[in-house]
């Protein structure tokens, strides 16, 4: 078995979060007095932190006040209600078991605010062992820039070589490439394949036991 370590993205990769994000920023956009937008249209806003979702959700110019605002009102909404919708993809829960018994480590890179991601994450996913859970903090990096990844392979004490970076959007198969991670993109997330593609996606997948074969067909 070559790879020894997976690094998850987190919204559209394990866990689909679509909904209550669309119904939150709509909720704020409604008090910005701003139209809102269907729950599939959130595909193309999200993936670089929920103030870029919500400025882009913005069908006008916003104001940096306006909209430093509103994302203030995102995080009250959301840290208020992170899972009325949220739950993790059809079968994420035996993927995380095969790779666990497997001796994979495992660990979610996202870029979603650092204190949501681990409230989430505490109540959907708190049955198996992540060596890091983390998403954006101030100061620090976001995907596709390689460092938290490096930091992540250091603590796992993995090569690059060894790793795999899974996740659904342009982003995350970036962050793969810079990191030189092996760049797995799924299709039933956010992103289309051509994105994924483009992005240089190094295998796609369509369920998440696929993701086993690979590792269990890789040559050591």
């Amino acid at each position: 078995m070559k790879y020894k370590a997976v690094i998850f993205d987190l919204d559209g990769t394990l866990l689909y979060t679509l909904g209550d994000i669309a119904n939150i920023i709509n909720l704020v956009l409604v008090e910005l007095d701003m139209p809102v937008h269907s729950e599939k249209s959130y595909m193309k806003f999200v993936g670089h932190g929920l103030k870029e979702a919500l400025k882009r959700a913005c069908t006008e110019d916003c104001p940096e006040e306006i909209l430093e605002k509103g994302y203030l009102r995102v995080m009250e909404e959301y840290s208020n209600n992170p899972v009325i919708d949220t739950k993790p993809y059809e079968g994420i829960h035996f993927l995380l078991d095969s790779l666990v018994d497997m001796g994979v480590k495992i660990a979610i890179l996202s870029n979603k605010e650092d204190t949501l991601v681990k409230y989430i994450t505490g109540n959907l996913l708190s049955s198996w062992h992540f060596t890091t859970i983390q998403g954006i903090l101030p100061d620090i990096p976001k995907k596709p820039d390689p460092s938290v990844v490096f930091q992540i392979l250091e603590e796992m004490k993995v090569e690059p070589s060894d790793a795999i970076f899974i996740g659904d959007s342009g982003v995350d198969m970036k962050t793969s490439v810079n990191s030189g991670l092996m760049g797995v993109g799924v299709t039933w997330g956010y992103r289309d394949i051509v994105e994924l593609t483009e992005a240089g996606a190094g295998i796609l997948i369509d369920k998440p036991e696929d993701l086993i074969r690979i590792i269990e067909s890789a040559p050591r």
